[in-house]
């Protein structure tokens, strides 16, 4: 039952009109949930997107499963948001994904993209050896 509910508020999330929101800002990011296909548990991606109303509200724009984060997913996820009103956000914050800043640039050209502040202390951190961390 949980599956379903979930699915069926995942499917009404993606179809909802969004130019009633003004989105002011968005968080994009790809999320890797195990999860367990017959005997098996692997890791699905999901294309995450959240979005910042101009009053400060925050909530999930849409969520999609892909077959991975590369530009032409990304392309589609953030064409599906601009076919539904959704007007050119002021920013975007992501990972530093090549493939989903080429998709943003591609749908709004005059985007202001910046890199998450996590993201990048994460893989500094990852450069680092263990001993100065």
């Amino acid at each position: 039952m949980r599956c379903r509910a979930w699915s069926g508020g995942c499917a009404k999330t993606s179809k909802r009109n969004l130019g009633e929101l003004k989105i002011r800002y968005l968080f994009l990011d790809g999320w890797y949930p195990r999860v367990r296909i017959g005997k098996k548990r692997v890791r699905v991606p999901v294309l995450v997107t959240l979005g910042v109303c101009a009053n400060g509200q925050r909530m999930v724009l849409e969520l999609r499963l892909a077959g991975g984060e590369s530009e032409q997913a990304w392309l589609d996820a953030v064409r599906s948001m601009a076919a539904r009103n959704l007007v050119a956000p002021i920013l975007a914050v992501i990972d530093g994904n090549p493939g989903l800043t080429a998709a943003l640039k591609v749908q709004w050209p005059k985007l202001a993209v910046q890199r998450c502040t996590n993201h990048k202390l994460w893989n500094l951190l990852a450069k680092v050896p263990a001993y100065l961390r």
